[in-house]
């Protein structure tokens, strides 16, 4: 005969205290996914929009009245290319909140469901589903962690203008595509010496490099919160895969009459 049980509530519904434990925890996980989702939009708003503000005040600062900056022939489209990806990440975020917070709300009502009608299929799946999320997640925290160190590397090379200037546009062989004046080679004690950038290109891309690095530090700083939210989230979604699995057996044990200790197993 099966031992009595303590009721127990998770979210309005109510059950005995062998399933409310993992139920309650499985629902708490939930919340916490859609949290974390939530989050990751307004961040992403809030960074697009920093990011969008040091751009056009870099641009404002190289074209103010009394700046020596003068554009060569064909400047680097990197404003115009982050321009466009803040604008769209930016149009991402406005869309994105009001979206997670529909899709967050929908979900915690059909979790919540699946509890109050004990649909143990239904956990199975979330089983499933919420464990190939939390790999997912886990891929999308490496790709941030990757693309963050990327971004440190470009802003401590950004630390030191002249040199960048010289590397990318005379070195690498795109002074020529970019209309910047570069130098014959020099010829030093037999040996030819890396020709540099004439004095005047070499400014205008110093300038260039100088505006740049806010927006640069801003990306790395979002960079790092969104790996972080990546790796909340491969965390949670591991843990509700693990309770999904916990509250369906709890389920299954209370419809086949188990005897039950309360005070095991779910502390």
């Amino acid at each position: 005969m099966m031992q009595s049980q303590e009721p127990g509530s998770v979210y309005g519904v109510e059950m005995s205290k062998r399933a409310a434990i993992p139920a309650g925890k499985w629902m708490h996980t939930q919340s916490s996914i859609c949290c974390v989702s939530l989050t990751a939009s307004v961040v992403t708003l809030i960074m697009t929009l920093i990011v969008c503000h040091q751009i056009q005040e870099g641009k404002d600062e190289l074209t103010a009245q009394g700046s020596s900056y003068t554009p060569w022939a064909n400047m680097p489209d990197t404003y115009a290319t982050m321009e466009k990806q803040m604008e769209d990440s930016k149009y991402a975020g406005y869309i994105g909140i009001p979206v997670c917070i529909c899709v967050g709300c929908l979900f915690m009502v059909i979790s919540r469901q699946i509890i109050d009608s004990r649909n143990g299929s239904g956990l199975q799946f979330c089983c499933i589903c919420e464990g190939i999320c939390s790999a997912c997640s886990c891929c999308e925290g490496l790709s941030y962690c990757a693309y963050f160190v990327f971004l440190c590397v470009v802003v401590a090379a950004f630390s030191d203008p002249t040199s960048i200037c010289n590397h990318e546009f005379v070195v690498s062989g795109t002074s020529a595509a970019n209309g910047l004046t570069t130098p014959s080679p020099i010829i030093v004690g037999g040996t030819t010496a890396q020709p540099t950038l004439s004095p005047a290109d070499l400014a205008n891309c110093e300038q260039w490099v100088r505006s740049l690095k806010p927006a640069i530090q801003s990306c790395a700083i979002w960079m790092a919160i969104m790996a972080f939210l990546a790796c909340l989230s491969t965390a949670l979604c591991g843990a509700a895969s693990k309770f999904a699995k916990e509250t369906e057996e709890a389920f299954e044990d209370e419809e086949g009459g188990w005897e039950y200790d309360n005070d095991a197993g779910y502390y």
